[in-house]
């Protein structure tokens, strides 16, 4: 008798074990931040992740970390997606864009090129700073599958102070010229 009563409960834990969605587990972050025009990093949990080169001024490719399978394939959700400048005016609108990258040999990656004039582009514009879920997908050649979502923190290329040693050095060129052309004209008027 105990058992036809827990069959109707097996028979329901069971359903709801079948038909409930699935968690989807959270994907890693990789954070960019653009220091300046020539400096980017990429990290994972506050932790170094993968390799940033510098293709040119606002431009960089990042690789996986050399220890994943060769890459297969990448799928980037939103493509068009591009995350706003901070040195945006409300004339010109300056975008970071994060497409895929895919060389030679099954290297996957991220290419990032900042500060491009997106003014008048129909891509959605993202905050600086935000969190795109599930940005790329990178398909391994041994069939796994890793997600990784994507932050943009552009710090901005705003002026800095000089380094105070080229400054020092700059003001005793420029006595240095000063005096010499005084001591010109000094030994013309004699």
């Amino acid at each position: 008798m105990r058992i036809t009563r827990l069959i109707p409960l097996a028979t329901g834990v069971l359903l709801f074990a079948v038909t409930s969605p699935r968690v989807h587990a959270a994907s890693s972050v990789i954070v960019f931040t653009e220091q300046s025009s020539s400096v980017l990093t990429a990290t994972v949990g506050g932790v170094a992740f993968g390799s940033v080169t510098q293709n040119g001024a606002d431009d960089w490719t990042w690789l996986l970390p050399a220890n994943r399978p060769v890459v297969s394939g990448i799928d980037v959700l939103n493509p068009l997606e591009y995350w706003l400048d901070p040195e945006s005016t409300p004339n010109t609108t300056l975008g970071n864009t994060l497409l895929s990258a895919f060389g030679l040999g099954g290297v996957g990656g991220i290419h990032i090129s900042s500060d491009l004039d997106l003014t008048g582009s129909t891509g959605q514009q993202r905050a600086n700073g935000y969190t795109s879920l599930d940005k790329f997908t990178f398909h391994y050649v041994t069939g796994a599958n890793e997600t990784f979502s994507v932050q943009f923190n552009d710090l901005g290329d705003g002026a800095g102070v000089p380094d105070s040693s080229s400054t020092a050095g700059m003001l005793l060129l420029s006595l240095a010229v000063v005096f010499g052309a005084a001591r010109m004209r000094t030994a013309r008027a004699l």
